[in-house]
């Protein structure tokens, strides 16, 4: 299921992508609109959200510090909608989440998964993946915000980066613009 989902996410990014370029948006300063997610202890002590009534709805009680907090990371700065799934033995929850984040004068569309689960020993683990059209190269994209990540050994020819604060970040290299996806594991108990 996440393999048909990461596809349909990567289709509809290419789309937005040849949109982006379209609509001339190629001169935007990179750092007004890409955020690279930080997830830390003060994230998770975060605002109760529409991810939190999810949990509630799915009656998973472990992961209050992890799923709303990892929604809210992914929402910040957008107008978003999201579709939530979960077990009925409460075990796991899933929301996939549709981004538009303001850009000059129009907006960039993203698209985003977050997935926490509860463990037999009471901790969540959780899992965040946010794909992003950046409406240029990925060698620009990477040298305005990747600085302080280490590269790693590429993946079938994309290069991916570890950043500082434990996230990962792949770029995925189009025509018309550079889809980040950004990624990251955390576990709280």
């Amino acid at each position: 299921m996440r393999k048909v989902l990461l596809a349909l996410m990567l289709v509809a990014l290419g789309a937005a992508a040849a949109l982006l370029a379209q609509r001339g948006m190629s001169d935007l300063d990179l750092s007004r609109y890409v955020v690279i997610p930080h997830f830390d202890d003060k994230a998770a002590e975060h605002e109760r959200n529409a991810f939190d009534a999810e949990l509630d709805k799915a009656g998973i009680r472990g992961c209050a510090n992890v799923f709303g907090a990892l929604g809210d990371v992914m929402t910040q700065g957008a107008r978003y909608a999201a579709s939530t799934a979960w077990d009925r033995q409460g075990r796991y929850i899933s929301s996939s989440v549709a981004l538009d984040f303001p850009a000059g004068t129009g907006s960039i569309k993203a698209a985003g998964v977050v997935f926490a689960a509860s463990g037999r020993d009471g901790r969540c683990s959780g899992n965040f993946v946010r794909v992003f059209p950046v409406p240029a190269d990925c060698g620009t994209f990477q040298q305005a915000n990747l600085q302080d990540a280490k590269r790693r050994d590429d993946l079938a020819g994309l290069a991916v980066y570890d950043m500082p604060n434990g996230w990962s970040v792949t770029l995925l290299p189009t025509p018309a613009a550079c889809v980040v996806v950004a990624t990251a594991s955390v576990s709280r108990g």
